[in-house]
This record gives C-alpha cells, sequence and structure tokens, in this order.
C-alpha cells in the first residue's frame, strides 16, 4: 500500500476476523496505509487502563463494559500519539467506509502542516454521520474541494477523526479529571459536550466527509452490525427512570427552541 501507515491507526479487536478482513480490502482499495492498534476488551486490560487514565470512567454505571472499552481504546490511542511523539493521527473504527479521494487527505501530510499548527489542539472530523450539524467558516484555506469549518453542533460517532499531539494530551488531562457524571459515550464527549469557543481544543469538520460508518449507508447490511449498540441498547433499558406526565411535558417543551435552531443545520456530505 501506498503512504506512511506511522499516524494512520484503526481500532479493532483482535478476534474480530470479519472486520479486518474489511479493514484490509476497504484501505487497500484506496491505497491508504494503516495500522491495527488492537481494541482494549472488557476484563484486566481495561481495569488497567481505567485506573490509569481515566478513573471515575469504571464508576459510571451507565456505560457498558463495551462502551468503556470501546472509550479507553481511543484514549490509549491519544497516548500512543504522545508517546511516539506522533505531531498528529489518523483514527478509524473498524466499521468505516472510505470516500473516493481517501489518498489525497490520508497519504499526503503536507496539507496538514500548512493548514494547521501542530503546535496547537485541534481536531478535524473526517467522518459523517449523514445528519444535519450546525457548521461555520474557518479561515483555513481549502484543499482542492474539501473545507475546513468549525463544528458547532453534535456530530456523533467517532470512525474518523485526526487530531494533534497537543489536542491529544488536552483530552487526556480533560478526561482525567471529569467526575462521573460526565464521562458519557465517547463521541458524546469529543463531538457534543465541548464545542464552545472556552475550549482550547478546536473542533473542524471536514466536508465533504472522506469517510462514514458502514451502517449509515448500507442500512440493511448485517455483515458489521453494532454490538456495541446492542449493548447500549440494554444499559438505556436498565438504568432508564420512569417520568411522571409532567416531567415528560417539559423534556417536549425544552425540544423546541433546538428544533428552531436546527432549520439551519446541514448535512455534511459523503461521496463513496
Amino acid at each position: 500500500m501506498m503512504g506512511n501507515s506511522q499516524h494512520t491507526y484503526v481500532i479493532s479487536l483482535k478476534t474480530a476476523v470479519t472486520r479486518r478482513n474489511h479493514i484490509i480490502n476497504e484501505f487497500s482499495q484506496h491505497d491508504v496505509a494503516f495500522q491495527f492498534f488492537d481494541a482494549i476488551i472488557p476484563g484486566a486490560s481495561l481495569e488497567a487502563s481505567m485506573a490509569s487514565l481515566v478513573p471515575n470512567l469504571a464508576l459510571q454505571n451507565k456505560l457498558s463494559a463495551g462502551e468503556k472499552a470501546c472509550f479507553m481504546s481511543h484514549v490509549e490511542l491519544w497516548k500512543k500519539c504522545i508517546d511516539d511523539n506522533l505531531p498528529f493521527i489518523h483514527i478509524f473504527e473498524d466499521d468505516v467506509l472510505l470516500g473516493k479521494n481517501a489518498p489525497l487527505i490520508f497519504n499526503d501530510s503536507s496539507w496538514i502542516e500548512k493548514r494547521f499548527s501542530l503546535s496547537e489542539p485541534w481536531v478535524l472530523k473526517t467522518e459523517t454521520f449523514l445528519s444535519k450539524v450546525a457548521l461555520g467558516k474557518s479561515a483555513i484555506p481549502n484543499f482542492h474541494r474539501f473545507r475546513f469549518l468549525r463544528l458547532y453542533s453534535s456530530h456523533y460517532g467517532m470512525a474518523g477523526y485526526t487530531l494533534s499531539q497537543e489536542a491529544a494530551r488536552c483530552l487526556l488531562m480533560l478526561v482525567k479529571q471529569l467526575p462521573v457524571q460526565a464521562l458519557n459515550p465517547i463521541d458524546h464527549i469529543l463531538f457534543r459536550t465541548y464545542l464552545n469557543d472556552s475550549n482550547p481544543v478546536k473542533v473542524y469538520q471536514l466536508a465533504p466527509a472522506i469517510c462514514v460508518q458502514a451502517d449509515r449507508v448500507e442500512k440493511n447490511t448485517t455483515l458489521l452490525s453494532s454490538q456495541l449498540e446492542k449493548e447500549r441498547t440494554e444499559v438505556r433499558v436498565k438504568t432508564k427512570e420512569k417520568k411522571s406526565i409532567m416531567a415528560k411535558l417539559i423534556r417536549e417543551i425544552k425540544k423546541i427552541p433546538l428544533a428552531i435552531k436546527k432549520l439551519g443545520f446541514k448535512q455534511v456530505s459523503f461521496e463513496r
């Protein structure tokens, strides 16, 4: 494969043969070099990872063991970015699909060095969840047809993103200090909770996106079905609190301003 795999990692379980074969085929078709990063699994390795890097995560009962393992797999890669002194790192999950211009983005880092300061904390979401989001212009010049927009609203998914070493350092400090109640799924933290100008880590959106989760565009496929989503549903059922009619009414009323606000949101496109 072309390119340098030093900066490009795909999180995947060692035992996930189908998913690993999918990634090998997908990245080979696009001539994008990569390395697998063995995902953390529930058990002793997860407990050790949490104790070292995010101690309060072990106390969060609203996340399944699988969600915690996913959380820590990303955190461990942030740490690797620092330990290996990588100026930036491309991170993927093993259900990702790449767009037709993927080599432009992932095989040559010169566009990053010309547009982003490697001494500053920033995250570039290269994925789209195909939901409508709030975006704003940035001063970063386009690269071919790709724009680098500021992300100002929730945009879930962790299938593809790039971050600087300084962002990895800031995020490691952040998650280590978060109280139990603030430890939500990792994509909620990175691409929802801290999307504001007071956050030292600036979050950008690549538009059009260069990758997407397989189940967002191939709705009927079971090849890469999400075990994590099944676990999330089970945990939600177990921890769901019964609400009074008044509480439900208040919840619906609170949704109205957001619904109005979302009228100006736009979908980030993806081209296969």
